[in-house]
């Protein structure tokens, strides 16, 4: 039999031992390169972007391109008739509704739910009593309580119908 020798298994645990630092080097290597980027940054890119997409905008600003900004609809003082018309005939219909019910007209007109007091100025001349102002564009209306509605609305609605294809 052979005897092995002192020196020899001491040489292979060194070897040994060597080769595991060797692995655990190549894994250490192998996780810092993966930690690290694959190129060099390009910061000459995003200044470009930058610059392109600020260009575009101040464009769009100066310029107002009609596929973006379509140009403003002109007025149509029949269709702001119309509309005002509407606007007071449904107003007066619930100041009448109102007074109906607490036997004056109210104070102001935001006392009365479900007006819109946007085109339209309210006064009260008297508990039975009151006078509507409109203005809508270049069309001024002034309704009184003691008009009828029928005729301040005339042909408003089968107009406004009409045009929307009913």
């Amino acid at each position: 039999m052979t005897a092995t020798k002192p020196d020899d298994a001491q040489d292979s645990r060194r070897q040994l031992a060597s080769a595991f630092q060797d692995v655990l080097k190549a894994e250490e290597e192998r996780r810092a390169a993966a930690r690290r980027p694959a190129g060099k940054r390009q910061p000459w890119l995003g200044i470009l972007s930058l610059l392109v997409f600020a260009s575009t905008v101040a464009w769009l600003a100066v310029d107002r391109p009609a596929w973006l900004f379509p140009p403003p609809v002109a007025e149509d003082p029949a269709r702001d008739d119309a509309g005002l018309r509407l606007t007071m005939y449904a107003a007066a219909t619930r100041l009448n509704a109102y007074r109906s019910t607490a036997l004056r007209y109210p104070p102001r007109l935001e006392d009365v739910p479900g007006i819109s007091a946007r085109d339209l100025r309210y006064e009260r001349l008297a508990d039975s009593v009151f006078v509507l102002r409109g203005r809508r564009g270049s069309v001024s209306l002034t309704l009184n309580s003691r008009d009828p509605l029928e005729p301040f609305l005339g042909t408003t609605l089968s107009r406004t119908l009409q045009r929307s294809g009913r």
